[in-house]
């Protein structure tokens, strides 16, 4: 039975077309489990914990997506858009159903390299951020008909794009040593065990997890009880401690401006600690707290939909997402560690350039089309929640009183078992049986995966292979 999905004009510039709950780009706050492909007149999102196939469409360009709509959904709804008269549900045949796989593959691949929750605590191997950049530049050029904006092989070079990738989120390229301490080694690091300073009295102490969409990938280790602080009287002075294991094969030489800093709230307000790496985590202590912690939130200035709460807007950063020094980091593509487009920029933008450059031949404006009035949309539903509402959500967790809020947790929680389920399928395979193709095929028929149709990653596969837990 093939997939449905429905068409409706949100707005003017802005055309849905999604299965039932999916989560689209027009969504106030990307999820962790959502995976984000920019593409020609629009964005592209899976969420991949819920076994979404069908990629849902923001499309803010019609025009534009109509030279691939056909190819991924179908000329049906190719043609049901072009002509919308109303919302209308239709069933998913894709044209070119190899385009559709690869197009759903890098997706994941993207996501892999900016979500993926490598945590030596949990036991989750990290990928090899130069296979993941290998694969992900021929499934561009493979794709290069769909893909645009930051996710196209046209911004830069692929090679470039690797090292700003690499600079801007700590990656090291190299393939990762197996000499890291095993998940055993962290029990105390992880945890939240006595300090070892027989002068010191301990008074309160705690472990948590921490919002990955606040730290770029490969700095801090992805496991709920990667963050431990410890509030303690030494030396006549009240003294707070934090540390956070740091993500497996993270450099000694990362940048400052991507070194994580731990938010701390009391009672009496918010104390922000730089970390430094010593040896296997972050660290770091103050000597002012007034009063008990009552949570500890870790993030990079600069990263995410916006800086937590307590924080101020870090000199030089803006409320939103922004890249260190002007360059294009791999926080994102939803990541909100990774600004969305406006939807409705893109024809002003074309109307500005033509006026800007008089002599030159005009760029088409997006033609208006004869449709019913806008639909209004409903709160309630996460599909149809206008991006104007996002600066309304509040999106920091320290804030509100507590560490996350258990759907945060789990979410986590849903995205650490995937990987897990993504190395244990990838460890029954070699580089000899991964398809040269990107279509589907024998790894489609795999029971209880929610991934079937992704074949793993070399990444993955080489992962899963030097892990002897896998």
């Amino acid at each position: 039975m093939a997939d449905t999905v429905r068409i409706r004009r949100l707005r003017p510039d802005l055309w849905l077309i999604a299965p039932p709950g999916a989560p689209t780009a027009a969504d106030p706050g990307p999820s962790v489990d959502t995976a984000v492909l920019e593409v020609a007149g629009g964005h592209l999102t899976w969420s991949l914990t819920a076994g979404q196939r069908v990629a849902a469409a923001a499309l803010h360009d019609l025009d534009t997506a109509q030279e691939w709509l056909w190819a991924l959904y179908g000329a049906e709804i190719a043609l049901a858009a072009d002509a919308y008269t109303g919302p209308v549900d239709l069933p998913v045949r894709p044209g070119n159903p190899e385009l559709a796989a690869a197009v759903r593959r890098l997706a994941y691949a993207h996501w892999a390299a900016r979500w993926w929750p490598a945590s030596t605590v949990d036991d989750i191997a990290a990928l090899d951020p130069a296979l993941l950049d290998s694969e992900i530049a021929e499934l561009t050029e493979f794709c290069e008909s769909v893909v645009d904006g930051a996710d196209s092989p046209t911004v830069t070079g692929a090679e470039e794009v690797a090292d700003l990738g690499d600079r801007d989120t700590g990656r090291d390229t190299r393939a990762p040593e197996r000499t890291a301490p095993s998940a055993g080694d962290y029990a105390l690091a992880a945890g939240s065990s006595p300090s070892t300073r027989g002068a010191d009295l301990l008074l309160a102490r705690g472990t948590a997890g921490w919002d990955w969409r606040y730290c770029p990938a490969g700095v801090v280790d992805a496991s709920e009880r990667a963050v431990s602080w410890e509030v303690l009287r030494a030396a006549g002075r009240t003294v707070a401690r934090v540390s956070a294991v740091a993500a497996p094969g993270v450099p000694t030489d990362l940048p400052v401006y991507l070194r994580p800093h731990a938010l701390l709230r009391t009672r009496d307000g918010f104390l922000d600690v730089a970390l430094e790496l010593n040896g296997d985590a972050w660290t770091g202590e103050t000597a002012e707290p007034a009063g008990a912690v009552l949570g500890v939130e870790i993030y990079v200035p600069g990263v995410g939909r916006s800086a937590p709460a307590g924080t101020g807007t870090p000199p030089g950063h803006s409320r939103a997402s922004v890249h260190p020094h002007g360059s294009v980091p791999r926080v994102s593509a939803v990541d909100d560690r990774h600004g969305l487009a406006d939807p409705g920029a893109h024809a002003d933008s074309q109307v500005a350039r033509n006026a800007a450059d008089p002599g030159a031949p005009p760029e088409p404006v997006q033609r208006p089309r004869s449709v019913d009035p806008v639909e209004t949309s409903h709160p309630s539903s996460a599909v149809e929640r206008r991006t104007s509402d996002a600066s309304e959500q509040p999106d920091n967790v320290v804030a509100q009183g507590n560490k996350g809020t258990s759907a945060d947790a789990e979410r986590r929680r849903t995205v650490r078992e995937l990987a897990r389920t993504r190395l244990r399928r990838a460890a029954a395979w070699s580089d000899e049986v991964i398809p040269e193709t990107f279509g589907t095929g024998e790894f489609a028929d795999s029971a209880g995966d929610l991934l079937a149709d992704i074949a793993p990653l070399r990444a993955e596969v080489t992962a899963a292979m030097e892990d002897p837990d896998f």
